[in-house]
């Protein structure tokens, strides 16, 4: 499990391979998207 804080200060974790994040901007609407990321590329 990845445990992370968003910009604001609330943790949000996510579990498994892959990890799935959904990021919001609050600058452009273009900045805002579904991120999918393997678990093997944190290692290290």
């Amino acid at each position: 499990m990845l445990t992370v804080k968003n910009a604001n200060g609330v943790e949000v974790t996510a579990e498994g391979d892959p990890l799935k994040f959904h990021y919001v901007s609050g600058v452009s609407d273009q900045l805002t998207a579904d991120f999918t990321i393997p678990a093997d590329a944190l290692a290290g």
